[in-house]
């Protein structure tokens, strides 16, 4: 469940969708493909960094749990109300002079250094959703005697993140454009905003009623 808000979340993708588009019209196709690897290992490396961190610090208790589920009721109505602003586009909740200095980034990459740190900034842009979730996960592992279940299971949590990475770049390698990735984005933000919302409650009444989702 985790991994599926981590896949609606919509800051990263978008700012992949104009890094991928503009690294195609200063250089080409095969140059895009080439940087996009290590924009997507920026993201990763952000949020493997902020599971380890969590990790280091995180001890399960009562306290912890209901103070974890008031942060997902808290993350539903963020993401139900405000997470797109008002309007017809799909313009996110980021503050302006952030989302000015991604897209201002993804404009000016010129090779993998810069798709790097592009990636690795994009990825804190949504560090208020990615740590409860990082907090969620852990507990969830803690539950498991085995480093191995462990281990496997944060790792399907971080490549399930990159499927919307990967479903942007099969979009141009079949012919699609920056205004069919926006047009896809806009006519799905409604059911983005739901899932968010639903997601969230439900992850939060796991939490109340069960102990650990």
């Amino acid at each position: 469940m985790v991994a599926l808000i981590f896949g609606v979340l919509q800051v990263a993708p978008g700012v992949f969708a104009y890094f991928y588009h503009y690294a195609i019209g200063k250089h080409s196709f095969k140059k895009a493909h080439l940087l996009s690897p290590f924009f997507i290992l920026g993201v990763l490396l952000t949020n493997v960094s902020t599971f380890i961190a969590v990790a280091c610090i995180t001890k399960d208790s009562e306290i912890l749990r209901a103070v974890l589920a008031g942060v997902f009721v808290a993350l539903a109505v963020v993401g139900g109300v405000f997470y797109y602003r008002k309007g017809a586009g799909s313009v996110l909740y980021t503050p302006r002079k952030l989302a000015r200095a991604l897209l201002n980034g993804a404009r000016n990459v010129s090779g993998a250094l810069d798709a790097f740190l592009l990636g690795i900034i994009t990825g804190f842009s949504e560090i208020m959703f990615t740590v409860p979730l990082a907090i969620m996960v852990i507990l969830q592992i803690q539950t498991f005697d085995s480093a191995i279940i462990q281990f496997g299971l944060v790792a399907i949590e971080v490549l399930l993140a990159i499927v919307p990475f990967i479903v942007i770049m099969i979009m141009y390698r079949t012919g699609g454009n920056l205004a069919d990735i926006e047009r896809m984005r806009v006519r799905n933000k409604d059911f983005y905003r739901l899932m968010l919302c639903f997601l969230f409650i439900l992850l939060a009444a796991g939490l109340y009623n069960f102990g650990i989702f």
